[in-house]
């Protein structure tokens, strides 16, 4: 007796394994830049491909129900880039739109490792184009920030917390960008400022970027085309926009509306000689700005923006043991004692 067996693909199954796949086959397009390693020159534009999620389903199907050693061929969608050599040969560079720079560091393991992943940011920043009308990303530009990419362990803000963290200091490129497309006039559709003020640059000017949850992005609201070149000199980093003109002037001012003291918490040890201090983590006073941006047009009309920025107090984190005087330099919200091995409260 023969009996017909039935053939399915169960399609959650397949579209599961296939968006593992997909992960490591699709190829993101690669615009046209401008290199500025031996005089000016223009890097040809790279096709993308990704992978066709609901065709591969159906091709896969198609194998499974001819059987035998059938196989699938999967289909792919080609990406064509968006600026390609020939448009970057019209592009007119003669005049700097706006720039702006920041300093580091470099002495020590972590300053060396932030002040590398600093500069690979900026390397992949610098030659970018931003057409008319159209916006950047920062983060796919400069895509995630791993140790498969090239980043290093280094140093980074998390949660008000200063952690180590692959890619520290990639928000200090993202910070100078903003800083230039701010002070040039540029339409910031989306940004967030840290969650503590930076030392490299002023209150109301910072961005943090994270992969991917947080972006940084730019619009060019003028008719003609922009190029961002970023580059870093010892311990100099700057961004600056080039383009046909300098078509606005834009003046900035800030105004505190709130400070906030920051809290303190303690950890007694009974290991910690009595007289001895730690500190963890210093602490910060919040702040609640208002940023006010005023752009002047060449032909005088004047366009006003303003924008509310918040900077949480970063908590101070001692340890010392619980026979040290010590009087509180605030007072923390909430129980800001805690202990590891001593009493519930000091002296």
């Amino acid at each position: 007796m023969n009996v017909p067996v039935s053939i399915a693909l169960d399609d959650a199954v397949a579209e599961e394994a296939l968006l593992e796949l997909k992960e490591r086959v699709d190829r993101r397009p690669v615009d046209a830049r401008i290199g500025w390693e031996n005089g000016v020159t223009i890097k040809d534009e790279k096709p993308g491909r990704i992978l066709d999620l609901y065709g591969a389903v159906t091709a896969i199907e198609d194998a499974v129900l001819r059987g035998g050693s059938a196989s699938a061929e999967l289909p792919f969608i080609d990406v064509e880039p968006q600026i390609t050599a020939v448009d970057l040969a019209r592009i007119d560079l003669d005049e700097t739109v706006s720039g702006y720079e920041t300093h580091f560091s470099r002495g020590g393991r972590d300053n060396a490792s932030r002040a590398f992943n600093i500069e690979l940011a900026a390397g992949t920043l610098d030659g970018t184009v931003l057409m008319p009308g159209k916006v950047i990303s920062f983060n796919a530009i400069v895509g995630p920030r791993s140790i498969e990419a090239g980043f290093k362990e280094a140093p980074e803000i998390y949660e008000h917390e200063l952690v180590p963290g692959v890619g520290g200091g990639v928000c200090q490129v993202a910070s100078t960008l903003h800083a230039a497309a701010f002070l040039g006039g540029f339409e910031i559709l989306e940004r967030t400022s840290h969650s503590r003020p930076s030392s490299y640059i002023p209150m109301g000017l910072d961005a943090t970027v994270i992969w991917p949850a947080s972006d940084l992005k730019i619009r060019n609201p003028y008719p003609f085309p922009v190029m961002i070149k970023s580059s870093v000199e010892k311990n100099k980093l700057r961004v600056e926009i080039v383009g046909a003109a300098a078509p606005v002037k834009v003046v900035w001012w800030k105004r505190i509306l709130e400070e906030v003291p920051f809290g303190e918490s303690i950890q007694y040890e009974d290991d910690i000689p009595v007289g001895t201090i730690i500190t963890d983590q210093e602490g910060i006073d919040g702040y609640k700005l208002k940023k006010t941006r005023k752009i002047i047009f060449q032909d005088g009309t004047e366009k006003v923006e303003t924008t509310i920025d918040r900077y949480p107090p970063t908590e101070q984190m001692l340890r010392m043991n619980y026979a040290t005087p010590y009087t509180p330099a605030s007072t923390p919200p909430g129980n800001g004692v805690s202990d590891a091995s001593g009493p519930a409260a000091g002296p």
